[in-house]
């Protein structure tokens, strides 16, 4: 099976829980955490993804990343994950999870690229335009 396939599969299990314990902005801002210290601490990914590093060691590595502020239920996630063995999938959970939750919540996220920066007010006019043809909530990355 797919890297992509196995993620969507624990992403969806991950958002529903999620979304059963009302934490689903606190579970996006731990995964977003997690995806910040892979991406930007060489060390961290190499722990993590180390075949040989104990699985126990792992899970306090995961728990001292994303501190208290994690729910419940985004350190069960996690400990599943290493406890199957699949923590390759660390690296694209949040963007999965993002995109799970924003779909939860009408949301669509817009990338606008442009030779020079948008004026405020072509920005406001794009994304009222946006949201009137999709029905949806955009959020704009300029």
């Amino acid at each position: 099976m797919s890297l992509v396939r196995v993620t969507r599969r624990y992403v969806q299990g991950l958002i529903e829980a999620a979304q059963a314990e009302n934490a689903i902005d606190a579970a996006e801002r731990a995964l977003a955490t997690i995806d910040a210290a892979l991406a930007g601490d060489r060390d961290f990914r190499s722990l993590l993804f180390h075949p040989m590093i104990a699985r126990s060691r792992k899970k306090d590595l995961l728990r001292k990343i994303v501190g208290d502020a994690a729910p419940p239920v985004v350190t069960s996630f996690t400990d599943f994950v290493i406890e199957k063995k699949r923590e390759h999938i660390f690296t694209s959970v949040y963007a999965e999870f993002r995109q799970a939750a924003d779909t939860l919540r009408g949301v669509m996220r817009a990338r606008v690229t442009a030779a020079y920066e948008p004026a405020a007010g072509q920005q406001e006019r794009l994304k009222s335009q946006l949201e009137q043809a999709l029905g949806k909530k955009v959020i704009l990355d300029v």
